[in-house]
């Protein structure tokens, strides 16, 4: 093609040259779209990431109030008795419940901690079984 067929005599360019230059419409339209859904699907994700970390957060304070109420009794400042424990730990906001169970052998006993706590809107429950001597 020459150069007169593209051009115009007042150097304007043609309709037809004119449509070569450039996105038309709809594909700008269609990029956008595009974007749209990536930037959606990715604050989806980041929306979840928060989400399981507060879970991971509620869990990691259920064990740790666990652990703090089985040192608690190991040192004797706990009576051995079942029922619901007061749980002095941070960030920890459930019940911490005790059933303990007389074992054959002498001043050994059965422990089973029970914590119940919400995680994000999800009924959670972690428990810590064990064995504690106490003469």
């Amino acid at each position: 093609m020459d150069r007169a067929s593209r051009v115009g005599t007042a150097g304007q360019r043609t309709p037809r040259a004119r449509g070569r230059a450039g996105f038309t419409l709809v594909e700008a339209l269609v990029a956008l779209l595009l974007a749209s859904v990536l930037l959606l699907g990715g604050l989806a994700i980041q929306g979840a990431e928060r989400r399981a970390a507060r879970r991971r957060v509620a869990h990691i304070a259920a064990e740790r109030a666990l652990a703090n109420a089985y040192e608690s009794l190991r040192g004797g400042l706990v009576p051995l008795a079942s029922g619901e424990l007061v749980a002095p730990t941070l960030g920890f906001t459930g019940t911490l419940a005790l059933e303990v169970t007389a074992e054959p052998q002498p001043a050994l006993y059965r422990l089973d901690l029970v914590a119940i706590y919400d995680a994000d809107g999800v009924p959670s429950r972690r428990t810590l079984e064990a064995l504690l001597y106490r003469p």
